[in-house]
């Protein structure tokens, strides 16, 4: 991207030479035609890239705010109270702004030693360390939000020069800045009017509606019925927004290629129900998958064919995932582009193509949409299409928010979502005798796939925690005692150290929250041979099969490091953990009450540790 913008700036701004004072701790290139100089003195001639410390010269001078650059991390590490702090070391200027609040404090420099020592009460730090019965306090959860730089300027100059100023705000990623303008106006006692310290052209419009835009023609995941937009990426799409309190519009572009190209040039924002690829992570970033399904592969009964080999010409949307995704696995196929799914299916119908491709619910929906007497799935392929949501690259912020609704929403909403259309009236274009019979067959085959899903669904709650979707007690209980008649191995007990704390100060919606996280962390930090449950409450069980105690002793170190140092949601947890080995034929009982015994010792040592009992 940089690339790109230094390859246009040459064309653009060719016969300009724009001088740019940056303070000394700025690193970043400019473009060309952007002089670099240092930063000693305001003058009205060119643009400055100042460091979130200057601040209150920004403010004081009425310099309007171009842009933010960066994001500036604050930690504030203490064993007291927040209220009861006095002297701080370090402090830089949201720090400041923050105590001002609080009361009469006293900042002074020091290292992290004075502050181990007691020397003094807090010590402020840009990154995340360890250290031994501190409080962590977040800047960024108490919403003081500030940027490392701020890309400033005086009015009259921005006004002569505002196509270099957009240019070389794009050059940037997008930031906030309003809140830690507002704050340093607070702590300089006096208003900041942000309409006058921004430019008209480069404001942020906090209020201003997301463009979500979607194709009717995927059915049944967007979908237009009776002129009301609905289906499962659509009702997905909601859900997700109104858990991220997102203020969004949906736009209706029958063309799928045409949204693409309208995320590559800021025409829409979002569009909810696609899958991330190597060529639109050029010019997008993508949510985390919120549900995810098989692609198949429908022909008509009339052709022999035996393997996806065999096929000699595949209907596929053009530009569509599956498209993308088939090509890369088949690249000799003969594809036959359409501009969406219903017209590949036409395609097929009409004997003009013998196979169509996409996600295993789209066929199934079409199929008795084209007559399910002529064709049928032959193959649902081993690729897995994940269902994501799209976003302008600049939408950084945005994605967050996204990725922590999604991580909101529970195994019960997803099934409701994808059972409501699984098992809605499909009507039929078709006579009213053949409309009637393939209504009936159709009817049969929802049937068999809604007691085959609820046989897997029953299936998967008997043996899964619907929480953390890891095994539930019954079930590791089984398989220990399986493992323990069969081998050699260890056994890894945990539990979240002052867990009934977050429920009691954060809610129990926010250590839910925990709980599935940790679950997740922990599950890609084992060895693909492990079984990982959940014994009850906070707690954890972790079969290790042919371990002997060492190996199991480093892995539970390294797990008890690895959720130390992660940000969950803006809270900091730890773990205690105990650690035994057990011999095959040993009484699973005794094993149990070992481990046990070792976990309340690495409580009762003072948590965040592991304790073991060969």
């Amino acid at each position: 991207m940089r690339f790109i913008f230094l390859f246009l700036s040459v064309f653009l701004f060719a016969d300009m030479n724009v001088n740019v004072y940056v303070d000394k701790n700025f690193k970043i290139e400019l473009p060309k035609p952007f002089i670099k100089k240092e930063f000693k003195y305001l003058n009205k001639e060119g643009f400055f890239i100042l460091s979130y410390d200057k601040l209150p010269l920004i403010v004081e001078n009425n310099l309007s705010v171009i842009a933010g650059i960066g994001h500036l991390k604050t930690y504030i590490y203490t064993h007291k109270n927040l209220k009861d702090i006095k002297v701080i070391g370090n402090a830089n200027l949201p720090v400041k702004i923050m105590f001002n609040v609080i009361g009469d404090v006293k900042y002074i420099d020091s290292s992290i030693e004075d502050f181990k020592q007691n020397k003094i009460d807090a010590i402020v730090l840009n990154k995340k360390v360890y250290i031994k019965d501190a409080f962590l306090y977040d800047l960024d959860n108490f919403g003081i939000e500030f940027n490392k730089f701020y890309l400033v300027a005086y009015k009259d100059f921005l006004n002569k020069y505002k196509d270099a100023a957009s240019f070389l705000s794009a050059y940037f990623p997008k930031a906030k800045t309003n809140s830690s303008l507002i704050l340093t106006g607070y702590y300089l006692k006096r208003k900041v009017n942000i309409s006058s310290i921004y430019d008209d052209m480069f404001k942020e419009v906090v209020a201003k509606k997301l463009k979500v835009a979607v194709t009717p023609y995927w059915p049944p995941f967007d979908l237009e019925v009776h002129g009301e937009l609905k289906g499962i990426g659509i009702d997905f799409w909601k859900l997700i927004a109104k858990k991220a309190e997102l203020d969004y519009e949906i736009v209706s572009e029958p063309i799928w290629i045409k949204i693409l190209n309208g995320i590559k040039e800021k025409k829409y924002d979002i569009t909810p129900n696609t899958s991330s690829t190597p060529d639109r992570k050029k010019y997008a970033i993508f949510s985390k998958p919120y549900v995810e399904f098989p692609l198949a592969i429908a022909c008509r009964n009339d052709l022999d064919i035996k393997s996806i080999d065999d096929i000699q010409s595949l209907a596929v949307g053009y530009h569509y995932t599956a498209h993308k995704m088939m090509k890369q696995h088949y690249p000799y196929l003969n594809y036959v582009p359409a501009k969406s799914v219903i017209d590949a299916f036409e395609l097929v119908k009409n004997k003009k193509a013998q196979c169509v491709v996409d996600v295993l619910p789209t066929i199934v929906w079409l199929m008795n949409q084209n007559n399910i007497g002529s064709m049928r799935i032959f193959f649902k392929t081993p690729f897995t299409f994940k269902l994501q949501v799209m976003l302008r690259k600049d939408l950084i912020d945005v994605k967050q928010k996204i990725d922590k609704a999604i991580d909101k929403i529970s195994v019960f909403e997803k099934n409701k979502i994808i059972s409501q259309y699984i098992g809605e009236k499909i009507y039929i274009k078709e006579d009213k005798f053949s409309g009637w019979f393939y209504f009936i067959i159709f009817t049969l085959i929802l049937i068999t796939i809604f007691i085959f899903i609820k046989a897997k669904v029953y299936k998967e709650k008997s043996e899964f925690d619907a929480l953390t979707q890891i095994y539930n007690r019954g079930t590791i209980e089984k398989i220990l005692n399986k493992k323990i008649k069969e081998t050699d191995g260890s056994l890894i007990f945990f539990d979240i150290d002052h867990f009934k704390n977050i429920n009691d100060n954060y809610g129990h919606e926010k250590g839910d929250l925990v709980l599935a996280s940790l679950a997740r962390i922990i599950q890609k930090n084992i060895r693909s041979s492990d079984y990982f449950g959940r014994w009850g409450g906070e707690e954890f069980v972790i079969i290790l099969p042919q371990a002997p105690y060492e190996i199991a002793y480093k892995i539970a170190e390294k797990l008890r490091k690895i959720i130390e140092q992660t940000d969950f949601d803006g809270l900091n947890i730890t773990i205690s953990l105990g650690v035994s080995e057990f011999k095959k034929g040993d009484n699973p009982e005794v094993v149990l009450k070992k481990v046990d015994e070792a976990l309340y010792e690495a409580k009762n040592s003072g948590r965040n540790q592991v304790k073991g009992k060969k």
